[in-house]
């Protein structure tokens, strides 16, 4: 009997068999980035998905694809939310990370697909995958890694799906350019939207230090053509940076009519703009929000909070649109469409007790923690005990992120490890060394001088763990930005759980307390409280086609 179960396939793809582990293995898929799309060809034609080079199972589908360094997963759901409520059609959404479920990554009209077609998908591709064991190409490895399987997994789910779904939403991975979502040219599709939202500076080791450079990675979905060259990549040299968008702006289109289907939220740069307008390759690109005229009446009602998201918004009703140019809706039916978006883990509020609110928010960068510790102002409730339980990649700088935090006034904070992270090559740096670093950026004051002796208590090899780091850094912070000002009870020892329980017994020792709890800094912290408050989610109808020839 052939193998189909869930359990199996999720076992499967957390194992060395899709995931890179070892250092090696690591460099060796680091190495192949820019051949995934050449790769993911290969593997289309192995399952099936491409024959003889063409994708026709998805010629009568519509595709919105979206990039960007923040607001991508959110513009992604009120994509899908307009899509499915305002101009009635079926949706099958990709989106990374999950929180709780593997699940979460493959959506139908906007809920994960169940166990059964998760399980049957892996499986049937995984056979027809070995069917050509021993034929690799250019040292292909057999089985895709964990990011290009899902991907796979994704477009295989909806293309076979029953019922058949109508517009494919794909959130990018990382960068664009040479994402696995990148794989499908773009006149595959029956009518197709590219959208890119804010940019910023994150994975710079892979996609560049300049914005320039992360401009022209995440561009690479405007490629018509996947497997050609394109533009040139910008140089590492930095060259004049500190121009501003100017008037040689293109005038936003209002009307899909004018043929636009690349967008893009107002980079606000004059050299960024550049560098998208010509990955465009002489394609029109429209320019979304910021500077550029809304469309979106300021009294209109957003289902996920924070002010950010009005950007975002703008950017998935002009990328709806686009796709949907043969089918017209009301500016009503897409307010209301907005209106009821729910996005998991981005500003989102679970009232676990009566006097205890979670707030989760897994921003992980300088700009997306600043709004998230915003909303968290101005939703959480005055005078209650503030809590925090925090976590990020120690590829990220933590100091300037939790530099942010330590004004809030927090009572406690915990510095809880995730479920589960990314596999990283990148070596764990020490407090020490991490605050030396920030110290040394930061303006020298007569009263320190630059002096960093405070750090000599603190060892010079990393800690233990990674979430002792975090606390002496938070520590530090404390002493040196809240001055004479009430210090939290701080831990990097204990787990997300115990952390809960313990904000509960404080609560209880102050009668008539309450209490606000923010869980930040990493996605996979947050899906790790999800995943411990049993947060739980309906299972999309329908199934896959019984005729697995196609």
């Amino acid at each position: 009997m052939t193998e189909t179960s869930f359990d199996s396939a999720v076992a499967a793809l957390y194992s060395s068999e899709h995931q890179a582990s070892t250092a090696e293995a690591l460099a060796l898929t680091a190495q192949r980035r820019t051949q995934t799309i050449s790769d993911m060809r290969i593997y289309m034609q192995r399952v099936g998905l491409l024959q003889n080079g063409k994708a026709l199972l998805f010629q009568n589908k519509r595709l919105i694809h979206i990039t960007g360094t923040k607001g991508k997963g959110s513009t992604a759901c009120l994509c899908e939310t307009i899509i499915r409520q305002a101009y009635g059609l079926r949706t099958g959404l990709f989106t990374s990370p999950h929180l709780v479920d593997i699940r979460e990554r493959i959506r139908v009209n906007g809920q994960p697909v169940s166990t059964e077609v998760f399980g049957k998908a892996y499986w049937t591709l995984r056979q027809k995958l070995e069917a050509h064991a021993g034929n690799e190409q250019d040292a292909l490895p057999t089985l895709p890694g964990y990011f290009r399987m899902l991907t796979l997994m994704a477009l295989y789910i909806f293309s076979h799906y029953e019922p058949p779904i109508d517009v494919v939403i794909l959130e990018v991975g990382m960068g664009g350019r040479f994402d696995a979502t990148n794989s499908l040219d773009l006149d595959t599709w029956k009518s197709y939207a590219c959208g890119i939202t804010k940019l910023d500076y994150d994975h710079v080791r892979v996609l560049g230090h300049r914005l320039e450079q992360i401009a022209w990675e995440k561009a690479g979905i405007f490629l018509k053509n996947k497997l050609s060259p394109g533009t040139v990549r910008p140089p590492d040299d930095a060259g004049d940076e500190s121009a501003e968008a100017s008037a040689s702006k293109m005038q936003k289109s209002t009307s899909v009519k004018d043929g636009c289907s690349y967008f893009a939220l107002d980079p606000k740069k004059a050299s960024v703009q550049h560098v998208l307008e010509e990955c465009a390759l002489g394609e029109k690109l429209c320019f979304v929000a910021g500077s550029y005229e809304r469309e979106l009446p300021p009294e209109a009602p957003i289902g996920l909070a924070g002010n950010h998201q009005r950007d975002n918004a703008e950017l998935a009703m002009a990328l709806c649109q686009a796709v949907c140019d043969d089918k017209s809706v009301s500016s009503t039916q897409v307010h209301a469409a907005l209106a009821q978006a729910k996005w998991l883990g981005r500003c989102q509020t679970i009232v676990l007790e009566p006097k205890l609110n979670i707030r989760l928010d897994g921003a992980h960068t300088v700009e997306s923690v600043h709004v998230g510790l915003e909303w968290f102002d101005q939703v959480a409730e005055q005078g209650a005990q503030r809590h925090l339980i925090f976590n990020c990649s120690h590829e990220r700088n933590p100091v300037e992120l939790l530099e942010r935090f330590v004004p809030l006034g927090f009572h406690s904070v915990s510095f809880c490890k995730a479920d589960s992270e990314r596999p990283s090559a990148i070596q764990k740096p020490s407090a020490k060394a991490l605050l030396q670093t920030w110290r040394s950026s930061k303006p020298k004051s007569d009263d320190s001088n630059g002096d960093d002796s405070q750090y000599s208590h603190l060892p010079d090899q990393p800690e233990a763990t990674w979430q002792e780091t975090l606390c002496n850094i938070w520590c530090v912070l404390e002493r040196e930005l809240l001055l004479n000002s009430n210090k939290a009870v701080a831990s990097g020892t204990m787990s997300l759980s115990a952390s809960l329980d313990r904000i509960r017994q404080s609560l209880n020792e102050d009668e008539g307390a309450s209490g606000e709890v923010l869980i930040a800094g990493s996605l996979y912290l947050v899906g790790s409280a999800l995943s411990a408050l049993s947060w739980k989610e309906t299972d999309a109808e329908g199934t896959l086609m019984a005729n697995e020839s196609s």
